[in-house]
């Protein structure tokens, strides 16, 4: 069950939720490696969080 608000909007399937959830750190590990190569000063991690989330995939 998905809850937004305290109210039930969605059933999904355990297994959908994990696949969105490895996505998600897969895009975030991602972001990290390509950020870690590069010899420039380092980016908070909440400009990489943002850059994840504004991806919406």
């Amino acid at each position: 069950m998905i809850r937004r608000r305290d109210e039930d909007v969605a059933v999904v399937p355990i297994e959908v939720l994990r696949e969105h959830q490895d996505g998600e750190e897969h895009d975030i590990n991602r972001i990290i490696d390509e950020r870690m190569a590069n010899p420039s000063p380092g980016v908070p991690i909440e400009d990489v969080m943002r850059e994840t989330l504004a991806r919406g995939e």
